[in-house]
């Protein structure tokens, strides 16, 4: 690896689609600015591209680059390393599955951080329900349930409506919405294990929220008049470091299925949310045995049946790779997120041995 650096960061990457140039995925996705800033940080970054180039038995990675960005980033130089054991990294920030290896070298994300993120019953249960945040019913449907299980656990519900989400379901892939009656034979066929909460009521407005301009303004007060769905993206980057985005769905919409960000004014993030989030990552911490890490806290300001005042109340945890907004996005706050990843991940690199 490079003799100009004492520690070096492995990017876990996607691999390349056959007929695809080798330089897919290292110009895109802003990780030309990730890469240089890390550096800047005195960490050098090498990639690895595919499950394939991942050894696990053997903790190793193979056909591993170094990328070396000019021309302001639009051009990238590619330098071969070969095969490097997984242990001779400082950090690997994985965004494929999670790496199942004995090695030292700590992961971003840890894998049981990923795991228990994903699951949505355990988040719910263990991470929100303890501190009183969760703000709604919810009950577990098994694959095993039969349809009168099923039945009487929605019955238990407040309200008239229902929300299911398969248990590791993303993207809002597989979700039903309706009356107790239409969740209930929607679930006959499931395959997986869902989740099934009161349905919240999203058309109160964001308090005390500014977009960053007067276009984003606009955009929010617009969403805040429609009272369509809305939500908060807390992006935690360690050490108490925090950023801010939201999104707005169409009118009739239930999820976010546009992913166009609703650019917010980080200094308008209500301090009370932050430390909602802090306990959030407190529980993280606590049951995970893991102090690094780069989530993403979904937040709602709803009502619901059982708890008929608006409040924040989290909805998911996201921690396989939240999304960051990109410098092509928005320039401003895309450099500020991959500035604090930056920051974070040469952290975790120079803090390995000390």
């Amino acid at each position: 690896m490079s003799i100009e650096y004492d520690r070096t960061a492995l990017l876990a990457l996607p691999g390349i689609r056959d007929g695809n140039p080798e330089e897919k995925g290292l110009l895109s996705w802003s990780r030309p600015y990730l890469v240089n800033e890390i550096r800047q940080h005195g960490v050098d970054v090498a990639v690895a591209r595919g499950l394939a180039s991942l050894d696990e038995t053997e903790a190793m990675a193979h056909d591993v680059i170094r990328p070396v960005y000019g021309d302001h980033d639009r051009q990238v130089t590619i330098e071969r390393l070969g095969s490097v054991g997984v242990g001779e990294f400082s950090v690997v920030r994985n965004i494929l599955r999670p790496l199942h290896m004995e090695t030292d070298t700590p992961l971003l994300n840890p894998n049981n951080v990923r795991a228990l993120a994903r699951d949505k019953y355990q988040v719910a249960q263990t991470v929100f329900g303890p501190n009183d945040m969760y703000g709604r019913e919810a009950t577990l449907i098994d694959r095993e349930d039969s349809g009168s299980d099923v039945q009487a656990k929605l019955e238990s519900l407040p309200g008239d409506l229902v929300v299911a989400k398969p248990i590791n379901g993303q993207r809002s892939k597989g979700v039903y919405v309706g009356t107790k009656e239409e969740v209930s034979q929607a679930l006959t066929e499931r395959t997986a294990g869902y989740i099934v909460e009161e349905k919240l009521d999203f058309s109160s407005p964001l308090p005390h929220l500014r977009g960053v301009d007067a276009e984003q303004q606009s955009r929010l007060e617009h969403a805040n008049q429609e009272g369509v769905n809305k939500e908060v993206r807390l992006y935690y980057f360690g050490n108490d470091q925090w950023d801010v985005v939201g999104r707005v769905a169409k009118r009739g919409e239930i999820d976010f299925r546009s992913d166009e960000w609703l650019y917010l004014d980080l200094e308008s993030t209500p301090g009370y949310l932050v430390e909602g989030a802090r306990q959030v990552i407190a529980r993280l911490q606590e049951i995970t045995g893991s102090d690094e890490f780069n989530i993403a806290i979904d937040w709602v300001y709803a009502s619901s049946a059982s708890r008929p005042e608006p409040e924040w109340k989290p909805m998911e945890l996201n921690a396989a790779e939240p999304q960051l907004v990109q410098l092509g996005e928005h320039d401003e706050i895309g450099r500020r997120h991959h500035r604090k990843l930056a920051e974070q991940i040469s952290r975790i690199a120079l803090n390995r041995y000390n």
